[in-house]
């Protein structure tokens, strides 16, 4: 991957090896608060020119992909398909870097 997060493979490692309950909560805690740092760090300067350039048609299948494609990572990570998860969260991750700009 060309940017990884700070500690990202040691959570996510730990996501699929842990089975309490607290620590999965913080572990996911951990990785949504450096994501929002992640995306913040790179946001674009003017917001307000953008959100005139919305298409609302092409976010909400955007969403339903991105959406499917959660599942299948959940999917695969519960029958211990680690290499097609780790494959399925590359795509998400490439797919959120396109769309920021």
């Amino acid at each position: 991957m060309k940017i990884v997060l700070d500690g990202f493979f040691a959570n996510a490692r730990k996501l699929l090896e842990v089975r309490d309950v607290q620590v999965i909560r913080e572990t996911v805690f951990a990785l949504l608060k450096t994501t929002r740092t992640f995306i913040l760090e790179r946001k674009p300067a003017d917001e307000s020119e953008k959100k005139s350039e919305i298409d609302f048609h092409g976010l909400a299948e955007w969403y339903q992909k991105m959406s499917l494609t959660w599942r299948r990572i959940r999917y695969f990570c519960e029958n211990k398909m680690v290499e097609k998860a780790y494959v399925d969260a590359y795509y998400l991750q490439e797919d959120f870097l396109s769309k920021r700009g």
